[in-house]
Formats: structure tokens, sequence, C-alpha cells
């Protein structure tokens, strides 16, 4: 009797083995594909960078909007829009980081460039900048912290050396806090901080 029922209950325990390694092999198998999923979830976050949108105007041959990936700089953004002729963008700070919702807008010269009388263009219009005329002449104040050097020659008492001085002085210390630092410039005191008070921003 014992050995007829032998064979039966080995071959119950082959078919217990068998249906128990299968279920384990799709387990593995389901495991597997859900990692590989998770992977290229992942793959995918990482391709899909960050872009930023910068409204790129000015002398330009295609101004508009333009989509660029986060942490680019002026100097990534200056072939997307191409360049006319009398573009300036020497004038330009380069090395700036663009942000989202930035305007960059690059400025034009008539031969050399005249720091005095510097021409700059804003939404295709062109403008002589008054002596004393940094607002009018851009209709909003000058942030110092973003400023290249041809924007600050704008500024009422700023020439090339004051303007250098102000650039050096935000890359060597950060960027100003308050419009009343720009006085820690050497050549800026208190009466030259009188004239550009109400044309500089910080933000």
């Amino acid at each position: 009797m014992s050995k007829a029922v032998c064979p039966e209950v080995r071959a119950l325990l082959n078919m217990r083995s068998i249906i128990i390694a299968v279920s384990l092999l799709l387990l593995l198998i389901a495991a597997g594909i859900r990692f590989a999923g998770y992977l290229r979830g992942d793959t995918a976050a990482a391709g899909s960078a960050v872009m930023v949108v910068v409204d790129i105007k000015g002398a330009v041959a295609s101004p508009g909007l333009y989509e660029l990936p986060q942490g680019s700089r002026v100097e990534d953004a200056l072939p997307l829009a191409g360049l006319t002729a009398d573009a300036a963008p020497e004038l330009l700070n380069r090395a700036a980081c663009l942000k989202d919702g930035s305007e960059l807008i690059v400025p034009v010269s008539e031969g050399p460039v005249d720091w005095n009388a510097l021409i700059e263009r804003r939404g295709g219009d062109y403008y002589n900048l008054p002596a004393g005329g940094a607002e009018a002449a851009f209709g909003r104040p000058i942030n110092i912290n973003t400023a290249a050097a041809g924007e600050l020659l704008a500024l009422s008492g700023i020439g090339e050396v004051k303007a250098a001085a102000i650039i050096a002085h935000r890359e060597a210390n950060g960027p100003f806090v308050t419009k009343e630092q720009i006085m820690n410039v050497t050549g800026i005191g208190a009466a030259t901080y009188a004239k550009i008070e109400e044309q500089i921003c910080v933000e």
C-alpha cells in the first residue's frame, strides 16, 4: 500500500515545487518590469531639463520669446535670435544667468561705442541716453546687481571707471542688499548716491 502511495505523494510534491518555482519566477519578472519602469521614469525625469523663457529684443534679427535650459547665460541666448550688424553685445554681461520671465535687450551702436552718448534700443524704439536720464531712457530703475557696464553708464555721474568699480565690487562681495550699499564702492559717495538714488534698484 505504501509503495503505491509514495509515487503519488512524490508527484504531488514535485507539482507543488513546480508551482512554487513558477510563482517565484513570475514574481521576479513582475518586480523586474516594475523596476525597469521606475528606471525609465527616472531617466525621463532627468532628461527633461527645467526650461526658462526669456524675451530677447533690441539689436537682434528675430526678437521674441525663447526657451533655454535653466542655468543658461546671456552668451547662450544671443545666437538664438541672431544679432544685427549694428549690435553691440560687448556691452552686455555675457556671463549673467538668465531667469525665467526676464528680458534680454541687446544694445546697438553706430561704429565705435560712444560711452557718453550710448544708444540703447527698447521695444523696437531707439533712445539717446540723456546725461542724467537712466530712468527716463529705460522707463524703470536699473538693477545694480545685474546691470552691464553699458546700463550703468546711463546713471547720473557714472562713467567708465565707476561702472567698472560697481561690477568689480559686486563680483568680489556679492549682490547689493540695499541701494545705499553702492556707497561702499570706491569713488561713489553721498553726492553721487543722491543723483542716482531714484535711478537704481537691487531687485
